[in-house]
């Protein structure tokens, strides 16, 4: 809320104060600040300032020290001005109403949600009857409030807060609040996209931008943030190129006017870490969650839910690399944060239980695998519905279950639950519907149904060539997966062709010291031994044995006496082969 103040025209006051907003509007905070305490300093010291024009500058202050993420100052300067107000004459506390939504808003941010829930009510309460209901102010406390029960998981209820709000600024009243819609536009797009509604969550993504690009240009910090809830929606729909592009361009945003150090910033970083993870660049994917991870422990403390989110992300990136070990001990630490911080029916923790589920299948822990993914399918069908498209991915996860312990039936109903509402939701050229057709095609291989699934196959490739590029090792799976078929067919020239697309895949992402590497490398010299070319197949041979001899993987003693029992043979074949031809 902004007071008048009393002063002689162009004072020192004066001009700081003016280019303070300045700046402000521009979203160069720091700047702001800078002025902002120059002209306090003033006020504090020159004659004929009542004391809410200098809880006014306390308000403007503790804006930008938020915007900035400096929440302590932010809560002091707020605090400031909430002592003086509350000191003044005023009944029904009506000054009172910026301070407990700026309270509330920064609470929420610190993941201290008791405290926020209070001051918001309290805000809601003196603004009513304080304002009449289509006042600006009351928009701006729903617009806060729905974001706070969006944070909690409860988006039915940031629905209504948000519906309430964007009424309040289409009123005849309020044409000219733009901002105050386009951040309504913008927190209604991130609602659609977690219920799955891309079509609606783009439409509002692109009103709120369009509105903010008109009124603040085309580098303002707010512009940044949806930028970067547009990249999210793009990492969703498959579309990774267009996200790392939206990105950046949010992050260059962040950094030229908030620095290094600023949650947003961290924010840009953790999405470039789960675009890079999605294109199976783990190295890179690591390096920018760390450095997320970095800045959000300076801000946020150790136990904040983005800390949570971070710690399931990086666990997801060892899990990918076939380290279940370390992946559950980031795994069990998201856990542990978002009970305590956020309590056992947010849908961030239904993340948490299905990445844990992974891990146990991996570890042959199917019991416990399903029980985690039935954790996570209840939170997903209370917090969402029964069609949204995070229910596809449990339904696969347990197909998958079932896969590997031979159930197939199972495991073929569970993978068309998925693909049917992957189909439904994401449309028909999206990688997690490439998925589903890959392990549908799997499971029509086991039963020996190959034409059918060699269809499936085909289809996922095609999918994942547009969506992924030539080298993610999704790419190199339905090679390999491609291969067994084909030498299941006794079409073993196709399968060499395929086994070495897969070996070249993974020996671009990950050098020669892994099992995938281990694994492809073995199979393509079998294949080769079959069709009697053992000059090639004994190297190879060879070259496995080493690495298998360096892997530390489940099952490690065995698979090296079995590539040793096929070195032996085939390098017998091959001499008898070479006297054969002498």
């Amino acid at each position: 809320m902004e007071y008048g103040f009393i002063t002689t025209e162009g004072s020192q006051v004066e001009q700081e104060e003016e280019l303070a907003q300045s700046f402000y509007r521009k979203g160069e905070y720091l700047k702001a600040l800078e002025h902002y305490q120059k002209a306090l300093l003033s006020k504090n010291t020159e004659n004929g300032y009542s004391m809410l024009e200098i809880a006014s500058l306390h308000d403007k202050i503790s804006l930008a020290y938020y915007r900035l993420a400096y929440f302590k100052d932010a809560l002091d300067s707020c605090t400031n001005s909430f002592s003086i107000k509350k000191h003044n004459e005023n009944k029904d506390n009506i000054l009172l109403v910026d301070n407990y939504k700026l309270y509330g808003t920064i609470y929420r941010d610190q993941a201290k949600y008791e405290e926020s829930y209070e001051n918001f009510k309290k805000a809601m309460e003196v603004g009513l009857q304080s304002f009449p209901k289509t006042h600006p102010k009351i928009a701006e406390i729903c617009h806060q409030i729905g974001i706070y029960y969006q944070k909690l998981g409860k988006y039915q209820l940031s629905f209504k807060y948000q519906k309430k709000s964007l009424d309040i600024w289409l009123s005849p009243d309020n044409k000219e609040n733009k901002l105050g819609l386009s951040d309504t536009y913008e927190a209604l797009g991130t609602l659609y996209r977690k219920q799955g509604n891309f079509e609606e969550t783009s439409n509002y993504y692109n009103m709120s931008l369009e509105i903010k690009q008109s009124e603040l240009g085309p580098e303002h910090v707010d512009i940044a943030h949806v930028l970067n809830n547009i990249c999210i929606l793009y990492i969703e729909q498959g579309q990774y190129e267009l996200a790392f592009k939206y990105c950046n361009s949010s992050l260059e945003i962040r950094l030229k006017y908030l620095g290094d150090n600023h949650v947003e910033v961290a924010q840009s970083y953790g999405i470039l870490g789960k675009v890079c993870n999605k294109e199976g660049k783990y190295e890179e994917a690591l390096k920018f969650y760390n450095m997320a991870l970095e800045i959000f422990k300076g801000q946020l403390g150790d136990e904040h839910p983005d800390i949570a989110n971070l710690y399931n992300n990086i666990g997801s990136v060892y899990f990918r690399k076939l380290n279940t070990e370390e992946a559950m001990k980031y795994f069990e630490k998201s856990r542990e944060i978002l009970l305590k911080s956020l309590g056992e029916d947010h849908p961030y923790l239904a993340d948490t239980f299905t990445n844990i589920a992974m891990v146990y299948r991996k570890q042959n822990k199917y019991k416990e695998a399903l029980e985690y993914n039935e954790k996570s399918l209840v939170i997903r069908i209370r917090a969402f519905g029964e069609d949204h498209p995070s229910i596809s991915h449990v339904y696969n996860n347990i197909g998958v279950i079932y896969d590997v312990q031979g159930i197939l039936g199972e495991a073929l109903i569970f993978y068309k639950k998925s693909l049917d509402l992957k189909l439904k939701k994401l449309g028909s050229d999206h990688p997690d519907v490439a998925t589903a057709y890959h392990n549908i095609a799997s499971i029509l291989d086991d039963q020996s149904q190959y034409d059918e699934a060699m269809t499936f196959y085909q289809k996922s490739l095609d999918i994942r060539l547009k969506k992924l590029g030539k080298y993610h090792l999704h790419i190199a799976n339905t090679y390999y997966n491609m291969a067994i078929l084909c030498k299941h067919q006794g079409n073993y020239l196709e399968a060499i062709s395929y086994y070495r697309k897969a070996l070249n895949i993974y020996l671009r992402l990950w050098g020669t010291n892994h099992s995938d590497v281990v694994d492809a490398t073995f199979r393509l010299a079998l294949a080769l031994k079959y069709m009697g070319n053992y000059i090639e197949a004994v190297p190879l041979l060879k070259t496995a044995l080493l690495i298998q001899q360096k892997c530390d993987t489940p099952g490690k003693e065995a698979f090296v006496k079995q590539i040793a029992d096929e070195l032996e043979e085939t390098s017998a074949l091959q001499m008898r082969y070479d006297r054969y031809i002498h």
